[in-house]
């Protein structure tokens, strides 16, 4: 009988701990659940799914919020078209896009880059031939030439061609300050032999430096570890060093806004025009949060939330107040 007292005593004990520790923890947080990492990069959640938050800082200002502002697809080469028009020849390749069932044509001219990533060399447009497997690097945010007929829709928004690899052995993301990519799934690690190149820049003297808080391409061949997984990068493309969303941020009001589809994307959520009326839908597996423009309230999952301030349009995109990202990304909670 004392023996099962004292256990039960010792249980007791540690469970009043173990809370009095969490409030420790609790009270040392931002007032919301969160704490923050000391180098302000990524964000920890108590009793959260998993583990870090889809998003990262621009350096240790917390105004900006990156994304991606390019995606990859792959495919087959399944027919190729020059037109010379005048002193500039657009090539047209038709892909066979991976998992669709419809072509696209993408336009291409000579500042489209060809990229051989395996032994890191810049290759022409005349390279590619019909039936090669190719992949695009295209803007997320695309615009498509509806065909005529049974034309395949076409974009001349194609920043490059890659060859010779496989699309598993890529990386596309903005690598924050720890060469970690946005999802906290993957790390870069960087060696002696690893090649750095800028698209917009001839300098070869490049280190992981000038890799950090840009949005890049890497080719790697292994991997190790998990959570986050570490990838021996041999080839590295510096795409952009000012990532999308940082460069379209402003302040309105008082409040921060970011670009909505940039957010979205950047939280892996599919962005759809509705209407006027009846607003934006988006959805990530079978979370859906509906905002209209002008609107401050909004719908999860069918829960209403409010937002700081409306969004707005300007320019022609839709803008969000940047608290957004931690809406969509707690997927389950309404904040």
């Amino acid at each position: 009988m004392r023996k099962t007292s004292l256990f039960r005593v010792s249980v007791l004990v540690l469970t009043l701990l173990l809370v009095l520790t969490m409030s420790v923890f609790a009270g040392l947080g931002n007032g919301n659940g969160h704490w923050k990492w000391s180098g302000g990069i990524h964000a920890a959640e108590f009793g959260g799914g998993h583990g870090f938050d889809k998003w990262f800082y621009g350096g240790a200002d917390p105004n900006y919020v990156w994304s991606v502002h390019y995606e990859l697809i792959s495919g087959d080469v399944a027919d190729i078209d020059i037109d010379d028009e005048g002193s500039v020849d657009y090539y047209y390749f038709e892909i066979d896009i991976d998992g669709k069932s419809d072509n696209i044509i993408f336009k291409a001219t000579d500042d489209t880059f060809v990229l051989d990533p395996t032994d890191p060399e810049f290759l022409d447009l005349d390279d590619i031939d019909v039936e090669d497997p190719v992949i695009l690097l295209i803007d997320k945010d695309a615009d498509y030439i509806e065909g005529d007929g049974d034309d395949p829709d076409m974009t001349d928004d194609v920043a490059g061609f890659i060859l010779n690899a496989d699309i598993g052995e890529l990386a596309l993301s903005v690598f924050d300050n720890t060469l970690t990519d946005i999802g906290g799934e993957l790390q870069l690690d960087v060696t002696s032999g690893t090649e750095i190149w800028d698209l917009n820049d001839d300098d070869d003297d490049l280190t992981e430096e000038d890799v950090r808080n840009t949005e890049s391409l890497a080719y790697f061949s292994d991997t190790s570890g998990d959570d986050p997984v570490v990838a021996d990068a041999e080839f590295i493309l510096v795409l952009n060093r000012t990532p999308k969303v940082a460069r379209e941020s402003f302040s309105n009001g008082g409040y921060k806004y970011i670009p909505l589809r940039a957010a979205a994307s950047s939280c892996k959520y599919e962005c759809r025009w509705i209407s006027a009326e009846d607003g934006i839908l988006l959805t990530r597996g079978e979370t859906e949060i509906l905002i209209r423009l002008g609107d401050t309230e909004y719908t999860k999952d069918g829960h209403d939330g409010e937002f700081s301030a409306p969004p707005l349009l300007k320019n022609g995109k839709t803008f969000v107040p940047k608290e957004i990202i931690e809406i969509m990304d707690k997927a389950g909670k309404i904040l």
